[in-house]
């Protein structure tokens, strides 16, 4: 009997930060992986603002650590302040054991095309296939099924890098469990076009009614997220004319800053009833929703779930008509 062929050893489901580290791991490890974006091109809204040194430490572990951090720059300090400007607490931000800095602030989508170019080093083991929407996945004891429509790939193992509103976590029927938090905020992201005192210090303006995170991303961008009250609504701050309202109560002005994007999110604390079924495999927001605090992110696309199943005796990973184990 014929062994069945496998198109890889695995899929990934999503390329965003989370599917494309998985990428780069995988690939360095001359592990066979197709990857599915619906996407076309970078989504070009920052979310994600700092990595730390356990970030910074996996990617140097596939040779990008000194590529990121190049456009990224250091946390050096962390501040709390009043709208009165009485400082209530100054913490410096501790050397790390790691051998990597302890806090760095990013600049989303540059770091996303690093690590896009980092992943196209393995291109004999790393597929990726931009424009292409997973409608389903079908497992069994040999493998599982991708579905792209009327395409259908066979692979051993799938991670599910889908995000949050995960379309295959929803398909397995897991639940994600936690809690959604009312308030609602504004992310305001803009270019710097002069630097003013102690802008690279992270600040936390401690208000009542309006506390705000006031923090330097990476390249020359600086963000600011406000915190709607219960009577204010999305339309109140609907365009960039808008938002100037709550920029200009910190004091900022557009001869300061020039405003290009901004969102609206409520914090989710959440996370998935299981993190595996089967052949799959749920990663980054898929598998849990946390408040954007601390920088641990893109670490989480280190897929040590899969390393004893992966791990070959011979150290070749080439794909062959092989069963899968």
């Amino acid at each position: 009997m014929t062994a069945e062929h496998f198109h890889a050893d695995v899929a990934i489901v999503g390329y965003g930060p989370t599917g494309v580290a998985a990428a780069n791991f995988l690939g360095s490890r001359g592990v066979k992986v197709v990857a599915f974006e619906r996407e076309k091109d970078i989504y070009q809204r920052a979310r994600a603002v700092t990595v730390n040194d356990w970030t910074l430490r996996c990617f140097q572990a596939v040779g990008l650590d000194q590529a990121l951090l190049k456009d990224m720059d250091p946390h050096t300090q962390y501040r709390w302040k009043t709208y009165a400007g009485k400082e209530l607490m100054r913490v410096a931000v501790e050397p790390s054991t790691l051998g990597q800095p302890a806090a760095m602030a990013i600049y989303q989508p540059v770091m996303e095309q690093t690590l896009r170019d980092g992943a196209a080093r393995f291109a004999d083991h790393v597929e990726v296939r931009y424009g292409k929407s997973v409608t389903g996945v079908v497992q069994d004891a040999e493998g599982a099924t991708v579905a792209l429509g009327d395409e259908r790939v066979r692979v051993r193992y799938v991670l599910a890098c889908d995000g949050g509103s995960s379309a295959t976590r929803e398909q397995l029927g897991i639940k994600l469990l936690g809690d959604t938090i009312d308030t609602r905020w504004v992310v305001i992201d803009a270019k710097i076009k002069r630097w003013w005192p102690e802008r690279h210090i992270l600040k936390f303006w401690s208000d009542n009614r309006r506390p705000v995170v006031d923090i330097a991303l990476g390249l020359g961008n600086h963000r600011w997220e406000f915190p709607l009250e219960p009577h204010e609504s999305e339309d109140q701050f609907a365009t960039k004319e808008l938002l100037w309202a709550l920029l200009n109560s910190m004091g900022v002005t557009a001869e300061d800053v020039e405003i290009h994007q901004h969102a609206f999110y409520r914090h989710h604390v959440r996370a998935a009833e299981r993190w595996r079924d089967g052949r799959v495999f749920l990663l980054g927001d898929a598998g849990h929703l946390m408040p954007p605090l601390g920088g641990p992110g893109y670490a989480i696309g280190y897929p040590r779930c899969l390393q004893p199943q992966l791990e070959a005796p011979s150290g070749d990973r080439r794909t062959s008509s092989r069963r899968g184990r």
